[in-house]
Formats: structure tokens, C-alpha cells, sequence
């Protein structure tokens, strides 16, 4: 054992004891993250996600969804900030770009990437691990100049966090207070709480707006949205005049993410 080390030592940048916790959950969401993004580029909506578990899809869909940009923009910031983490590495960057799914463009899996590289399965995982904590180790050093990429990474209990604004909005909801309420005491515009709530019930799995919109009106506001194929919030309205704005949209945060779009 100690002769084949000597010959063939660990990666340098394998770290499991660092970053065992992160590691997982970082590639799945990073993986979606760019197949959703390319597709969203190219206006394509019937794809097969690469990733198949309901927390990292909902996850991802909300950090998205928390973007202050369009998806041109999105697209073009998580470029800049791989290839910023990937360049000038010392550990191999292309184990991982083999492994990325886009538009039209399927990533190869593990043993795919091992047969295509010529490395033995054991050694592809652990320069591969490697490649992946040398962006890690890049991105946390320096989380200012990578805050998508750093906000994939999970912390403990980690949820896609609201704004500083929304979260004292969201603590006045818990004790009682009305939309009104809430607008009148902290001397906000009704608009403007209303984008707290929405912004609420993207980031909180749990929160229910019954109390905002009827379920009567939620199922008619998401067949308008089903039927559109859209969720343009006027065609919808178009399709259901008896709702507003507000109401479209806290549907559409809550149960309207079947596509991306």
C-alpha cells in the first residue's frame, strides 16, 4: 500500500474530512443548476432533469427563482464563475466538465469519464473529488467574487435565505399580523409586503397562502396556467378575471413549478 501511494499519491486537494458534508449536495445542485440554465437560454422546457430527487430539484428551482436577473444574465454569471473556479487549477478541471449536462448535450457518468480519461474507476473518483474540492476550496476562500456558486453550498439546515426586509415581514405573518397590518406598521406599500409573502412562499416549503387565495381559485388559476403553457401572469389573468395579480402569483410560487420556465 505504501509503495503504490508513493507512485501514485493522493490528490492534493482531497479533502473528504472538510468537505464530506458538502460535497454531495453541492455537485447535485451545481449539475442541475447548469442543465436548467442552459435549456432556459435556448427556451426549452421538455427536458429530462439530471438530477432526480425532489429536494434538489424544489431547491434549485427556488434559488433560481431568487435571482435578481433574467435568465441571460444568470446564464452568463454561472459561466464567468466556473470557469473562474476551473481555470489555472492544478488538479484536473475536465473530469468535471465531461460530467455536465446542457442544452442538447448529455454529461457522461462516471464510468464514462474513467474509460474516455484511461484512468482505473478508483483512481477517476479520487482526482475527480479532487477537481471538485479544489473549486470548493476556491470558492469559500473567496465567496465575494463566486455568490452563486457559494450559495449552492449547503450549510447545516441551510434553506435559500430571504432578504433581510422579507424576513421581518415573514416574523410579523407568525404573530398574527395582516398584510395590512404589516404595510401600516412599517410604513411599506400593500405591493410591497405582497412581494414579501411571494418571496416567502418560494423559500418556505410549508407556508400556506389558503388565507390569501381561495382553493377555488388556486385550481382555476393553475389550469389557465397548464392550458397556456405559460406562467404569464396576464394571459393567465386573461383566463381567470375574477383573481389579481397577487393571487396568480402566490399560486404560481407555491404549485406552478411543474416547468422551467
Amino acid at each position: 500500500m505504501d509503495l503504490k501511494l508513493a507512485e501514485c499519491p493522493l490528490p492534493i486537494f482531497l479533502n473528504g474530512w472538510k468537505y464530506h458534508q458538502v460535497t454531495e449536495s453541492f455537485w447535485e445542485r451545481l449539475t442541475l443548476l447548469i442543465q436548467v440554465s442552459s435549456n432556459l437560454v435556448h427556451r426549452e422546457r421538455s427536458f429530462i432533469p439530471v438530477r432526480n430527487k425532489k429536494e434538489t430539484l424544489h431547491w434549485v428551482k427556488q434559488y433560481i427563482r431568487q435571482q435578481s436577473e433574467d435568465r441571460y444574465q444568470l446564464a452568463e454569471r454561472l459561466y464567468q464563475e466556473l470557469t473562474a473556479t476551473l481555470e489555472n487549477q492544478e488538479s484536473r478541471p475536465e473530469l468535471i466538465v465531461l460530467r455536465l449536462t446542457g442544452f442538447k448535450k448529455i454529461g457522461l457518468t462516471a464510468v464514462q469519464a474513467a474509460e474516455l480519461t484511461g484512468l482505473e474507476p478508483e483512481r477517476y473518483h479520487f482526482e475527480f473529488l479532487n477537481s471538485l474540492h479544489a473549486m470548493l476550496d476556491k470558492i469559500m476562500n473567496d465567496p465575494a467574487n463566486f455568490p452563486l456558486l457559494n450559495g449552492l453550498i449547503k450549510q447545516p439546515e441551510q434553506k435559500v435565505p430571504l432578504t433581510q426586509s422579507t424576513e421581518k415581514t415573514f416574523k410579523m405573518l407568525q404573530r398574527g399580523y395582516s398584510l395590512e397590518e404589516i404595510a401600516a406598521v412599517r410604513n411599506l406599500k400593500e405591493s410591497t409586503v405582497e412581494d414579501h409573502i411571494v418571496e416567502i412562499v418560494l423559500s418556505v416549503k410549508d407556508f400556506e397562502i389558503e388565507k390569501y387565495v381561495l382553493p377555488e381559485k388556486q385550481k382555476r388559476i393553475l389550469e389557465a396556467a397548464r392550458k397556456i403553457g405559460a406562467k404569464r401572469l396576464k394571459q393567465i389573468r386573461e383566463q381567470v378575471v375574477d383573481v389579481s395579480y397577487f393571487e396568480i402569483r402566490l399560486v404560481l410560487a407555491k404549485y406552478g413549478d411543474v416547468e422551467w420556465n
